[in-house]
């Protein structure tokens, strides 16, 4: 589906092309409680269910959360239908009433779609906000949208310049990880100790790591998306021997290899905490020589970056083993050491209510 103006549906901007709309469209950012978008003369409203983070949700009929540009390229891309319909249902209003469609005729919008269709006059004519209805918390699924990953540049020798074949930084990551993944991956990295009460993150006294409407459980988790081939898909790491005799395959069910829930708990948790905690994401990103704003403080950007391939020639080094292994290195050389009252949590990452709830309210 393709729109007939290359207006930003946000901002004045006008572009030559489609694409170049799109892109730009894409990087617009907002924390109003309620966005609109103007494409080809018609309305789309979208609201703000996480203020703390600028993400909206999609008016159709799926879940779909992102920040604002992520939102429209989303319904522009998966619900063109939505615009085809809202147009012709413009259009007629302009029609002298014997050629617009009878009232017998099957609705706009297909049932199937949740959701309504409201027209709004004013100065500039007639148009259609579509408004999502309430929906049970029962049948909500939650989806997270995969947003571009930021593209640039870091000083990949600073984690590799000790291990200049691909195998020995993937050998040095598995062994020296091994020797933290049996406690809590949120204790072990924050405070450097580990409590005997529990050993997996979903038992964790930390709300904003174990809760499930925390931003780590209900964004961070849900973006990351490993690629096929680069790790297991069960337990996240490489299928190497080095990764406590990970087997070259995926964990199977029902096998000795199938209880990994601790090495998949420190690669998530670990690179959420570089992201989100100011004494780890500084000493981490100095020494990759990252701009931490490349990410915008979006932790969606964040996430589909941390999955991608880190540029070598083996896809098994992703840009996740690369922070891991300079945070492994860090802490071997003493360079990332908690205060005694361990690392702190920045505001962004405080806990909140499900999305269904926000939804709803």
């Amino acid at each position: 589906m393709s729109f007939n103006s290359t207006d930003c549906p946000f901002c004045p901007e006008t572009f030559e092309t489609p694409e170049e709309r799109d892109t730009h469209a894409s990087e617009h950012s907002s924390t109003r409680k309620t966005a609109n978008m103007e494409l080809n003369g018609i309305r789309i409203s979208v609201t703000l269910v996480d203020p703390d983070h600028g993400i909206y949700a999609c008016p159709g009929p799926c879940s779909t959360r992102s920040s604002l540009g992520g939102v429209y390229l989303h319904i522009t891309q998966e619900h063109p239908t939505m615009f085809i319909n809202l147009k012709r249902k413009r259009d007629e209003a302009d029609l002298p009433s014997g050629l617009q469609t009878p009232s017998s005729s099957p609705p706009l919008f297909s049932s199937t779609y949740i959701g309504h269709s409201a027209a709004h006059h004013g100065s500039g004519g007639s148009n259609h906000q579509y408004a999502p209805t309430n929906i049970s918390p029962a049948v909500q699924v939650v989806k997270i949208l995969r947003v571009k990953p930021p593209v640039f540049t870091y000083n990949f020798a600073a984690a590799t310049g000790q291990h200049p074949h691909m195998d020995a930084l993937l050998d040095f990551v598995g062994t020296s990880l091994s020797n933290l993944v049996d406690g809590c991956a949120f204790h072990g990295i924050m405070n450097h100790d580990t409590p005997s009460s529990h050993r997996k993150v979903y038992r964790c006294s930390e709300p904003r790591i174990a809760e499930h409407g925390s931003e780590y459980k209900s964004t961070f988790t849900k973006a990351l998306h490993g690629r096929r081939h680069t790790v297991c898909f069960r337990c996240w790491c490489p299928m190497l021997p080095s990764f406590e005799n990970h087997p070259d395959e995926v964990c199977e069910r029902g096998t000795n290899h199938s209880n990994r829930n601790h090495w998949e708990d420190w690669f998530r948790v670990l690179p959420y905490l570089i992201f989100r905690v100011k004494g780890l994401r500084d000493v981490v990103f100095q020494e990759l020589g990252i701009d931490e704003s490349v990410f915008h403080s979006n932790i969606l950007s964040y996430a589909a970056w941390v999955t991608l391939p880190a540029g070598t020639d083996d896809d098994r080094v992703t840009n996740l083993i690369i922070l891991t292994a300079i945070y492994l290195s860090l802490r071997i050389t003493g360079k990332i050491s908690p205060p005694s009252d361990g690392f702190e949590l920045d505001v962004h990452s405080i806990a909140f209510d499900s999305y269904e709830t926000l939804l709803l309210a």
